[in-house]
């Protein structure tokens, strides 16, 4: 019998699972506010204003004759004899040399080089790179794409929906009435007497005597040093110079020619003997003489100096100090005793009784009913349903993309410069130096030596004596009568308005909102998984167990030939008896 698959085929009850959705009607308890009136009595204090009498010390003010010292610094003009120098100017005459440069402007030829531009034709080979455009062959690799068909595996989380019971718990509201005990103060008033001392006041007539400071004004008479600045004439010695500007005529001598002009020197002899000692004479008077350094006459302006001592008179102020007779009035307070009569307030203590109100609070006990929640466990049990992921194997083609390089060739100009010689004509400027001579004039300065005679002031001391009158400030006591206040404390009363705080019972209403628990039916939908049952057919594989023809090689026991027992059951081995197998 050999084993053989057969696929067969059945219809199979199979359980599938939908969602229905249900309505529910549930019970959902809220708390609706309700607002209650509700009336309380308080107490109030009330601000009520009295007058009560307040002794305080008031304080008048006395005054009172005091005597007392002072310094004050008295001005006394004295005088002193003061030594100082006074400086008298003196001129002297001084002679001094200095240098004097003369300009003198002279010519002088200078040569020079200039450049003179020469243009000429000059001609020339350049090498000019011409563009040749040429073509060659370019081998260049393109990347082919190749779609291919590959198969692969994959794994696909196939969603199988199933059902397990769940139990949970839900907390159930159970209102249950509870009674609570509180405390409450409730005011009572009560009304209490109370013993108060008043300060009643009683005015009385008092006589007192009293001081008063009467001014009388005296008019005084005294001296006083007054200052005065009066004028002196007084004399000092001055020096002045009293010269003058007078013409002097001198020699100089010829060397400087800026002051002798040079036809001078060309006279005659005669002329040139009455300079005044030109020894040798001119052979002939129509012949020039020799150059013969000769003086000569200069004729200019002289500052001569005459210094004459003038006593001349001038004004001084001096500081006089005079005793002049002056009147002052002095003030004098004069006491005087004087009668007046005052009201005096006296305050008498009275002992009173008055009827006090006050608020007392009584603790009441009272007793509320009260709705508390609670919340009790429940355990309940429902079909959940879940999707759980089983992992499937699939195959699937796709195509998959290759890049494949592949040689291709083509043709590209490119452009190629080729030289080129050619020949050009250009203008080229040549610098050809040449000789050029010009007058140029310059100034020289030639050293002169001169002498100047000039004044020089000299400052010469003298010593001298002077009277000067100063001020000097003596110290001197003297004494002055003062008025000093003194403040006198006085006993005295007064009403003063205060305000006292009284309890007053007052009601009012006010509203108190409270929750009152209301139950409501509500209709909510839920979803629900409710199970069917389908048959679908379903294919199955059957073995069975077919009948099949063996051929085998079977061995044969002869008596004659038989061999020797074998040890063991072994089919290959010959046996002499039948084998076991």
């Amino acid at each position: 019998m050999v084993p053989q698959m057969t696929t067969q085929t059945k219809m199979v009850n199979v359980t599938e699972y939908k969602t229905e959705t249900r309505d529910k009607t549930i019970q959902v308890r809220k708390m609706v506010p309700v607002t209650e009136p509700v009336t309380q009595t308080y107490t109030v204090m009330t601000p009520v204003t009295k007058t009560k009498t307040v002794e305080y010390t008031a304080y008048n003010m006395v005054y009172e004759d005091v005597t007392k010292e002072y310094t004050v610094q008295v001005p006394v003009t004295k005088s002193k004899t003061v030594e100082y120098t006074a400086y008298n100017m003196v001129y002297e005459d001084a002679t001094r040399e200095y240098t004097v440069q003369i300009p003198v402007t002279k010519t002088k030829p200078v040569t020079y080089t200039v450049n003179k531009a020469v243009w000429e034709d000059v001609s020339r080979e350049i090498t000019v790179q011409v563009p040749v455009t040429r073509t060659k062959p370019v081998t260049y690799t393109v990347n082919k794409t190749v779609w291919e068909d590959v198969a692969r595996e994959y794994t696909v989380m196939v969603p199988v929906t199933k059902t397990k019971p769940v139990t949970y718990t839900v907390n159930k509201a159970v209102w249950e009435d509870v009674t609570n005990e509180y405390t409450v103060q409730v005011p009572v008033t009560k009304t209490k007497p109370v013993t108060y001392t008043v300060n009643k006041q009683v005015w009385e007539d008092v006589t007192s005597e009293y001081t008063v400071n009467v001014p009388k004004y005296e008019t005084k008479s005294g001296m006083r040093a007054v200052s005065k600045c009066v004028p002196t004439q007084q004399v000092r010695t001055v020096t002045k110079d009293q010269g003058s500007w007078q013409c002097v005529t001198e020699f100089v001598s010829p060397s400087t020619p800026a002051t002798v002009s040079r036809s001078y020197y060309n006279r005659c002899a005669p002329a040139a003997s009455a300079c005044g000692g030109c020894a040798t004479a001119a052979p002939a008077c129509g012949a020039c003489a020799p150059a013969v350094a000769c003086a000569v006459p200069v004729t200019k302006r002289v500052w001569v100096p005459n210094c004459v001592t003038v006593e001349v008179p001038y004004t001084v102020n001096q500081m006089v100090t005079e005793q002049v007779p002056y009147e002052y009035q002095v003030c004098t307070m004069v006491p005087e005793s004087r009668t007046r009569t005052t009201k005096v307030c006296k305050m008498v203590p009275e002992t009173m009784t008055k009827d006090v109100s006050y608020t007392e609070y009584v603790p009441e006990t009272r007793t509320a009913t009260t709705k508390v929640c609670k919340m009790v466990p429940e355990q309940v049990t429902k079909d959940v349903s879940y999707t759980e992921c089983i992992a499937e194997t699939r195959t699937a083609m796709s195509k998959v993309c290759k890049i494949v390089p592949e040689q291709m060739t083509k043709e590209v100009s490119y452009t190629e410069c080729v030289p080129e010689t050619r020949s050009v004509t250009t203008k080229v400027c040549r610098m050809v130096p040449e000789q050029v001579t010009k007058d140029v004039s310059y100034t020289e300065c030639v050293t002169e030596t001169r002498t100047q005679t000039y004044k020089v002031a000299k400052c010469v001391p003298t010593q001298m004596t002077k009277e000067v009158s100063y001020t000097e400030c003596v110290p001197e006591t003297r004494t002055m009568t003062v008025k000093v206040g003194k403040c006198v404390p006085t006993p005295m009363t007064k009403e003063v308005s205060y305000t006292e705080c009284l309890p007053e019972q007052k009601t009012r209403t006010y509203n108190v909102t409270k929750c009152v628990e209301q139950v409501e039916d509500r209709v909510i939908q839920e979803s629900f998984t409710v199970p069917t049952t389908v048959q679908k057919e379903v294919s199955y594989q059957v073995c069975t167990m077919v009948p099949s023809t063996v051929t085998k090689k079977v061995p044969v026991w002869v008596a004659d030939q038989a061999p020797a027992p074998a040890p063991a059951c072994n089919p290959c081995a010959p046996v002499a008896a039948p084998c076991c197998n």
